[in-house]
């Protein structure tokens, strides 16, 4: 099997010394998906030195391009650099299994009642699959004019049950650098998980990969 490939990933300022962490990793096979990808995220200043490590995971489907998003990162002045180190995998064969989420009314809010120190996003989310799921997990990004990213923000969707939609809300409590053009929302739900389903799901044989 070929290894989870990382795309891109960088540090988003979240103001006050604080930092946000986004990835963009790629699953290049195109008939298994990882029920959980073990990783460590590494955080150094510019002369290489180890500020922070914190372990993560996240699942990929089959062929699969997804954000994975860590909040909430602290450092100290001067440029840092954050990286993903990806130690195992655990392999599912899935054919072409998937999820079917369709995001619908996405916008970007400026500062309110709700939150007058920073902008928020909105949506809509629906479940079209067969399956109800006990956890969802959104990613929200918010791009400049520009095509940098500014914002990332993530939430959870309990209880999700089949057909039926969702309204979601991210907000961020402090003002961009720039101002926000487009965003992006992504659903993602781990499919291998038995667990995840309301209604049992079946098995599936899966063995684990170490780098």
């Amino acid at each position: 099997l070929l290894a989870i490939e990382v795309k891109s990933q960088r540090l988003v300022s979240a103001g006050s010394g604080a930092y946000d962490f986004v990835a963009q990793v790629h699953n290049p096979n195109p008939s298994h998906g990882a029920s959980r990808v073990s990783f460590d995220l590494v955080v150094r200043n510019s002369d290489g030195t180890e500020l922070e490590k914190r372990p993560g995971t996240f699942s990929v489907l089959p062929g699969q391009t997804r954000s994975v998003v860590m909040l909430g990162l602290s450092a100290g002045p001067g440029e840092v650099l954050g990286e993903i180190v990806i130690t195992s995998a655990e392999w599912q064969e899935a054919g072409k299994a998937g999820s079917n989420f369709v995001l619908r009314g996405e916008r970007i809010l400026p500062p309110d009642a709700s939150n007058p120190n920073g902008f928020s996003m909105e949506g809509t989310v629906l479940n079209a699959t067969d399956y109800d799921f006990d956890r969802v997990d959104v990613v929200g990004i918010v791009f400049d004019s520009q095509g940098e990213i500014i914002g990332v923000n993530t939430t959870t969707i309990n209880t999700f049950l089949s057909r039926t939609d969702r309204y979601l809300k991210m907000s961020w409590p402090f003002l961009f650098p720039t101002l926000p053009g487009r965003m992006v929302i992504e659903a993602h739900t781990n499919i291998f998980e038995n667990a995840n389903y309301i209604r049992n799901h079946g098995t599936q044989e899966k063995f684990q990969q170490y780098y």
